[in-house]
């Protein structure tokens, strides 16, 4: 049953009664009510409320809401206060002892926001709420906290900001918990200047808890769905952890690395920033003559991503998304990406060329010590159209691998690289295209200076692909890879310096087929072999996927 009055929006009143009745089951009732008063022009009153009771047996259910809010709308910021309950319990009628509760609190909330005819919103709170939970058959106070809040918006033309901040202190009243401190708050931003000339995009968020500090371990994937393979370097048939690496070979892909607890917590300070910035000159300066139609070749492309977790006490260093000279000590890992292309001449069809640097660092903290992983990589690629159907590539490039381990010492290495080669394409027409190609790559390991550890690639290739509009595409390569290496192939140095190949002749073949077989069908074929000297099998690889389109 249910009872309402209603003006508008802001003045109405309803009232809703239900009663429930299931025979040796369940009996029990529940009020729903909604009350909005315009007490004046600017000043508003809103109110729900909400109770449910029910007996079930020897158990009794209840649960009360209730919410009351209180503002004053003026123009420009409407301040206000809310109140609001959640007791909800379940009792032993017999024995008068509370069994559980889902929720039971009370919170003071205070408030100034932006009022909505502004070009702007922004929201400032502050909240005093205490929980209760069930002791030795009673409701006590359990938790105490504070927390406040702070959004902003605002939106321009080219430009958008947003942004949240949010501070939490808790006390624990009953258990013999340390109190907690959170800070957490995030602020992105999106712009474009002189014509979208230079496009920006970032993102930073900050955040902190308790973590637990990790070990890892290796276990088997089912369908070679892996990442790492073992490796049995001492030949002694038992797994190490300095044995697993990341796999680059399809089939060896046969295990997964998987974090687990330790019974250690830390607390942690976590920062992320990723930051997108993408620039070129204005596009009506291909028209001109002289140095501004020069330039208006010119572009970049640059990102940068970092999470990093620390135990710094310095607070400057908990919201400094970069390392910087934070103590070793500190830092529990870091994870830096940064990706940057210059492009000349990227839109023409007879030549340009573009130069990409890609640099990550990854550390990791781990019940151990420390594990460390860096990649840097120049590369340059320059294209040159003869004609319509023949393109030639140069390729070149420099680049470290470094790994440090405190725990593993053959994961301590330095290799330093070198890459060059060119790559030819003839696309008679619109559905084949062959490719040939060449590169050297020669490589050095200078974590041991006492020997000059040395590989040297040599690379010859040949693709080919036929593709007929969305029914039929076909692609095939052919790739003979001459190694020469005076290092221990079976060790972490030698299979990076190698590429999971072993020194000598490898020859490494693909057939990929993808038709289309109905209307929202497609089937995908793929085989991949390798045949590697030293090793007295040839590997062959199969797969094959149906997609369903809708």
């Amino acid at each position: 049953a249910g009872i309402g009055f209603e003006k508008d929006n802001l003045n109405r009143f309803n009232y809703q009664l239900y009663l429930r009745n299931r025979e040796n089951v369940l009996n029990g009732t529940q009020h729903l009510a909604n009350w909005n008063v315009e007490i004046s022009e600017k000043l508003r009153l809103r109110q729900e409320f909400f109770r449910l009771a029910s007996d079930q047996d020897s158990l009794a259910s209840s649960w009360t809401r209730y919410l009351g809010n209180i503002s004053f709308n003026s123009k420009i910021i409407v301040p206000g206060y809310q109140f609001s309950l959640d007791q909800n319990a379940l009792r032993n009628v017999e024995k008068d002892s509370v069994l559980s509760t889902a929720m039971n609190f009370k919170e003071h909330l205070v408030y100034l926001r932006s009022s909505d005819s502004l070009k702007y919103s922004f929201l400032v709170d502050a909240a005093w709420r205490e929980d209760q939970a069930p002791f030795e058959g009673k409701l006590a106070r359990d938790t105490r906290a504070f927390t406040s809040n702070f959004t902003f918006r605002r939106q321009w033309t080219q430009h958008s900001l947003s942004s949240t901040f949010t501070y939490r202190e808790l006390e624990y009243l009953q258990r013999d918990l340390t109190s907690e401190l959170t800070v957490m708050g995030k602020l992105d931003y999106q712009g474009s200047l002189w014509k979208n000339a230079l496009r920006n995009e970032l993102s930073y968020a900050i955040g902190n808890g308790r973590e637990l500090q990790r070990e890892y371990v290796f276990l088997p994937a089912p369908n070679g769905d892996g990442t790492h393979t073992w490796r049995d370097d001492n030949n002694d048939g038992i797994q190490q952890l300095n044995e697993f690496y990341l796999a680059i070979n399809p089939e060896e892909k046969q295990y997964i690395k998987i974090f687990v607890p330790t019974d250690r917590y830390v607390q942690a300070y976590t920062s992320i920033l990723n930051y997108r910035v993408q620039a070129k000159f204005p596009e009506e300066w291909k028209e001109d003559v002289g140095v501004k139609r020069f330039l208006q070749k010119f572009s970049n492309t640059t990102s940068l991503s970092i999470e990093k977790k620390v135990t710094a006490s310095d607070f400057k260093s908990r919201l400094n998304p970069f390392i910087g000279g934070i103590p070793r000590e500190d830092i529990l890992s870091l994870r830096q990406v940064i990706r940057s292309s210059f492009f000349f001449n990227r839109a023409s069809a007879k030549y340009g060329f573009d130069l990409s640097l890609f640099d990550s660092q990854f550390k990791q903290l781990l019940a151990g010590g420390f594990e460390d992983l860096i990649q840097k990589d120049w590369r340059i690629n320059t294209r040159v159209n003869f004609n319509s159907n023949t393109t030639l590539r140069i390729i070149g490039g420099i680049g470290d691998r470094i790994s440090a381990s405190d725990f593993l010492d053959n994961r301590n290495y330095s290799i330093k690289q070198q890459l060059i080669g060119p790559e030819l394409a003839w696309q008679p027409n619109p559905y084949f295209r062959t490719t040939a190609s060449y590169s050297f790559t020669g490589k050095k390991n200078e974590s041991n200076p006492e020997f000059s550890e040395k590989a040297q690639l040599h690379k010859v290739g040949m693709d080919l692909r036929y593709a007929k509009a969305i029914k039929t595409t076909l692609t095939g390569n052919l790739t003979l890879i001459q190694i020469d290496y005076n290092g221990v192939a079976n060790s972490p140095v030698g299979y990076e310096m190698l590429q999971a190949l072993t020194p000598g002749t490898n020859i490494t073949w693909t057939l990929n087929w993808l038709q289309k077989i109905g209307e929202g069908l497609q089937m995908n074929l793929v085989y991949e072999g390798r045949n590697s000297q030293g090793l007295d099998r040839i590997v062959h690889i199969g797969r094959m996927q149906v997609s369903a389109l809708f």
